[in-house]
């Protein structure tokens, strides 16, 4: 135990000396990533389709206690990405609401992070690996719980409750951000 203790103690050391001292600035400070992901699925239930999704998450590490995270689904640059509903400053370990479901940031090891969204049928994790400075790497998963065979979900454009199956990575990328 006294390992992880001083590991977590490290990482948040480290994350100290890289990030903005407070919320307001996290932003304006490093580090900073970007996640991206194009991922599909099978729709099984209304219809038998197979659908295709976008997920970006920027966030930044804010002295070592948490992140601020902003969100957006949509990849186009003609509707507004940012709302403010979608932008939370969050210690780690702290419970968050996306959409209606729970979720959080941890600190899985001293340079891994992970966000985990509790769906009613699945949870949905995003591990991001980093030395803090200049690289990272994102690992996404979606973990059905026990005894279901197909995640549930919401269509936004048909305001209907969906069932699907096969989520597969299309694309994903990490990137360090930098001020400029």
């Amino acid at each position: 135990m006294a390992w992880l203790s001083r590991s977590i103690a490290a990482l948040l050391a480290a994350m100290w000396m890289l990030c903005a001292a407070t919320p307001d600035m996290a932003f304006a400070g490093e580090p900073r990533f970007r996640i991206t992901l194009h991922w599909s699925g099978t729709e099984v239930s209304p219809l038998r389709q197979t659908f295709r999704t976008y997920f970006e998450v920027n966030f930044a590490l804010i002295g070592g206690r948490g992140v601020e995270e902003r969100v957006t689904n949509d990849p186009s640059p003609l509707t507004p990405r940012w709302s403010p509903n979608r932008t939370k400053t969050l210690a780690f370990g702290e419970e968050y609401a996306v959409g209606r479901f729970p979720a959080v940031w941890r600190v899985l090891d001293d340079r891994t992070l992970i966000r985990i969204v509790a769906y009613p049928t699945h949870s949905w994790i995003v591990r991001v690996s980093t030395n803090g400075t200049s690289s990272c790497s994102v690992k996404f998963e979606w973990r059905l719980k026990d005894g279901l065979s197909e995640f549930g979900g919401w269509s936004n454009q048909r305001k209907v409750e969906t069932r699907w199956v096969d989520p597969v990575v299309r694309a994903s990328q990490c990137e360090v951000l930098r001020q400029t």
